[in-house]
């Protein structure tokens, strides 16, 4: 999770949907990865967390892990919108091209969450058209 804490995804997924995703945690069928804590310097308690200083291949690196971890087959990355932030264009797109091969080199289906339909930078709009025929 790149803008909310695993906390506050696990209350929102409850509170629209009524699911408990802790369950399916515990069961080791769902991995939350917090990417968010090292981003903004705190320290977490989650099994699985980007380490301080947060940095892009660490990011990488804890997702192939968890990918590993549960034998994953399906990727959700909330949000491209977060990565974009602290990205380049150029980087961005880096970035994304890196995480398509990790993830289907492990033939994992895989959901980028953008925040934003439409935006007047024309760049950013490109880099997710691209990563979402990739």
């Amino acid at each position: 999770m790149l803008e909310e804490t695993p906390q506050q995804l696990r209350e929102n997924v409850y509170n629209s949907f009524g699911w408990n995703i802790q369950n399916y945690e515990d069961s080791g069928n769902i991995i939350i990865l917090d990417a968010i804590s090292s981003r903004l310097g705190l320290s977490s308690g989650e099994r699985f967390v980007v380490p301080r200083p947060f940095t892009l291949e660490a990011l990488l690196y804890e997702i192939q892990t968890a990918i590993q971890t549960v034998n994953a087959r399906r990727v959700v990355i909330d949000s491209l919108d977060a990565m974009s932030l602290e990205l380049t264009q150029v980087d961005l797109r880096s970035l994304i091209q890196r995480l398509t091969m990790i993830l289907k080199s492990f033939g994992c289906t895989t959901l980028l969450v953008s925040g934003q339909a439409e935006t007047t930078h024309q760049g950013r709009r490109a880099v997710e058209d691209m990563s979402s025929t990739g």
